[in-house]
């Protein structure tokens, strides 16, 4: 109805400034030190901005699945950049719920993956960067998994896209072997002062292990 289109036509309105808003904090992110504080504040005001376009959308009674989750992708990445990487793994999932709710509500899920599998690499990266390395392997496990679907399905409908996605899958496979190989280092390091302590405890209960006197 026209009520309908009018929320929808002041919400992309509103998307829109947010997208300015955090375009000019990107640009602003090389400048000088002193800057910082008026980036922050940026960001602050594009999140506010795009967080009301969610407020607005999700008055829609019809608002479509997916232009929820293009929204919180917005969120997210916005408070990545302003490094509140919590906050952003939690619009990342939002986001990922939204998109597999459109994808079982949908004749096809051959536009839908794309844009799943360029959420759950989001909230790997997020993962990643919020140190919680372990958590951060699945997500991205699901990302190539997705991707390479994309691929099979797109082999003979469109050759430019599938050409595409192998591009980007690559980088996908080096990362996750990358945090692969970060975890593996870590249980290793793990290990070996597990390994040390139980040495010292051994020789603190057995007394000297070579006594000259």
């Amino acid at each position: 109805d026209e009520d309908e289109v009018e929320l929808e036509d002041l919400g992309k309105k509103v998307i829109q400034i947010g997208h300015e808003l955090s375009d000019e904090e990107e640009e602003e992110g090389t400048q000088a030190t002193e800057e910082e504080k008026t980036t922050a504040d940026d960001l602050e005001v594009a999140w506010e901005v795009l967080d009301l376009a969610r407020l607005i959308y999700e008055q829609m009674p019809n608002c479509p699945a997916g232009l929820l989750a293009d929204i919180r992708l917005d969120l997210g990445d916005v408070a990545m950049e302003g490094e509140a990487f919590d906050q952003a793994i939690q619009d990342y999932e939002l986001a990922i719920s939204l998109l597999l709710r459109q994808q079982a509500a949908a004749t096809t899920a051959l536009n839908q993956t794309r844009a799943l599998a360029a959420a759950w690499f989001k909230k790997a990266m997020a993962l990643e960067y919020a140190n919680r390395l372990a958590e951060a392997i699945e997500p991205l496990q699901q990302a190539i998994s997705l991707i390479k679907e994309k691929i099979k399905q797109t082999d003979a409908v469109d050759p430019e896209e599938r050409d595409d996605l192998l591009a980007l899958l690559p980088e996908m496979v080096v990362k996750l072997e990358d945090l692969q190989g970060l975890l593996a280092k870590e249980a290793k390091i793990i290990e070996k002062v597990d390994q040390e302590e139980s040495g010292f405890k051994a020789m603190e209960e057995g007394g000297p292990v070579n006594d000259l006197t």
